[in-house]
């Protein structure tokens, strides 16, 4: 009988460690990226210390990008965290905000507010949701939350038969939601392991982008006149349960519209009256007087359409923090965690600012600067030598390569530097490849085809492509303190102008 007993429990345990494992390794990878970083958005909010956090940012992908939690610390000594998440609607807001209230005492929730609008985002969806939930701890918090979104879920599955119905145990038991993927199983890009779900969000919720719009905007001006923008029934309804709720914890609400062409003057009428009859404040960043006030420029400031980049959520960031300053909504404070994290957006700011920068010269002396930490792989395609000025030749140099390609035209190149020394550096007339491994084991491969064998060049890391495969210098740049690719970019150095293309990022 002992013996049955024992088979039994080591039977289920075995049964409950395939489980966990197999319900850890067909999560989509969406939830582990570190572009986005959802996952560990919300493990790095758990992380923080219990009630040292002031404000919470919450809102959707504009919420994500807009706000900097360290750049608020460093400038006026505020401690927050964004727990803003792609596509998250006004319900999980709530349920993040009744989540986040077991942990901190916060004085001001800031809501990024734009998903109120039927005609945006007219569908609650069970994506959103899982992004949303997947990762909030079980307590009763998230028990609600769940049976909630299944039942918005549900509604709207009976309106829309393409739609699918969601069950509470697929929740408990996420490998009822995501078998399907089973066949995608062994491609390193479709799923990851949990140690990789594990990694802490320096930036406490806020997500870089370098890159710059060229979108039409115009900026939008007060107008009573016009009729206000028809708002989500649903949505509504819960913005006021998290009003209702900041009220009763003694919480300032301010509710924003970041930067976006989607912005109306019947959206800023419909937010202002809503705001004007809850006693909230409204801070609409589409006004003509904000952007003025800020010296934002659309077109330098915005990532696309929506979104925001660094520089435009470090103005939209510290026009907030003047606002709490000037209003005395939060007392500065001494933070360990935030200031354990200084240099962790000094590297943001600087791989940032090296993505932005479009002159050879300029991008050459950004990789000097962060040498130590930066590995480089240079391949040419085709001719990088017309035009390689005396300017570049010399910063080649100080980067410790020989760069002696003036005069060798259409001739094959590449080289590696990792850790500001050079490793590979290769030159002629015949086809160069070149493969091994760096950085804690990452795998790389590179070719230089030049103009007279297959014409095309490559910079492989772990498999992967990165090369612009453009004519002239194609340059790849690793983080290795980070393990990641920074960028990835062709000069073209056969042409005059030595210029990035508008395509070649």
């Amino acid at each position: 009988m002992k013996r049955n007993i024992l088979k039994s429990v080591v039977f289920a345990l075995l049964f409950i460690i395939l489980l966990w494992y197999f319900t850890i390794r067909y999560m989509p990878e969406y939830f582990v990226d570190q572009t986005w970083a959802v996952t560990a958005t919300y493990q790095g909010f758990y992380e923080m210390d219990k009630n040292t956090v002031d404000v919470l940012f919450f809102g959707s992908s504009a919420g994500v990008r807009g706000f900097i939690p360290q750049e608020l610390y460093n400038n006026y000594g505020m401690t927050s965290y964004n727990l803003s998440c792609e596509q998250q609607n006004m319900v999980s807001s709530y349920y993040w905000l009744c989540e986040a209230l077991r942990y901190q005492d916060p004085s001001v929730v800031v809501l990024e507010s734009k998903f109120i609008f039927e005609k945006d985002k007219g569908k609650l969806q069970d994506a959103w949701f899982r992004k949303a939930f997947n990762h909030m701890r079980f307590s009763s918090v998230k028990r609600e939350a769940i049976s909630v979104s299944c039942e918005l879920v549900n509604l709207q599955a009976e309106e829309d038969h393409r739609i699918d119905k969601q069950s509470v145990i697929s929740w408990y038991l996420p490998i009822i939601r995501y078998h399907t993927r089973w066949e995608e199983t062994g491609r390193a890009e479709g799923f990851q392991y949990y140690l990789k779900m594990s990694k802490i969000h320096d930036l406490k919720g806020f997500a870089p982008v370098s890159v710059r719009t060229s979108d039409e905007f115009t900026p939008i001006v007060e107008d009573e006149t016009i009729d206000s923008a028809v708002t989500s029934e649903v949505e509504v309804e819960y913005l006021n349960k998290i009003v209702d709720l900041c009220y009763d914890e003694g919480i300032e609400v301010i509710l924003t519209y970041n930067p976006s062409t989607t912005d109306t003057v019947a959206k800023y009428n419909a937010l202002r009256q809503y705001a004007d009859r809850r006693n909230v404040a409204f801070i609409d960043f589409n006004l003509e007087s904000v952007l003025t006030e800020m010296s934002y420029d659309y077109n330098q400031d915005n990532e696309g359409s929506t979104h925001v980049n660094f520089w435009g959520a470090q103005k939209l960031t510290n026009y907030i923090g003047q606002y709490l300053l000037e209003n005395n909504l939060v007392q500065e404070r001494y933070s360990r965690q935030f200031e354990e994290t200084r240099n962790a957006y000094e590297v943001v700011k600087a791989d940032c600012g090296l993505r932005r920068t479009n002159d050879i010269d300029g991008y050459l002396e950004k990789l000097i600067e962060q040498k130590e930490r930066y590995d480089v792989f240079l391949a040419v395609k085709d001719d990088a030598t017309r035009y390689l000025g005396d300017k570049t030749i010399e910063l080649l140099r100080e980067m410790g390569l020989d760069a002696n390609l003036r005069g060798q035209f259409q001739c094959c190149y590449l080289a590696i530097i990792t850790g500001g020394r050079v490793a590979v550096e290769r030159a002629g007339y015949t086809l160069l490849e070149e493969a091994g491994t760096f950085s804690r084991e990452c795998s790389y491969y590179l070719k230089s085809g030049g103009y007279h064998y297959d014409n095309a060049c490559s910079i492989m890391i772990n498999g992967s492509e990165y090369a612009r495969n453009g004519r002239g210098l194609n340059i790849v740049v690793y983080d290795h303190v980070n393990n990641t690719v920074v960028d990835s970019v062709v000069f073209d150095t056969w042409a005059e102008e030595n210029t990035i293309t508008p395509t070649s990022r």
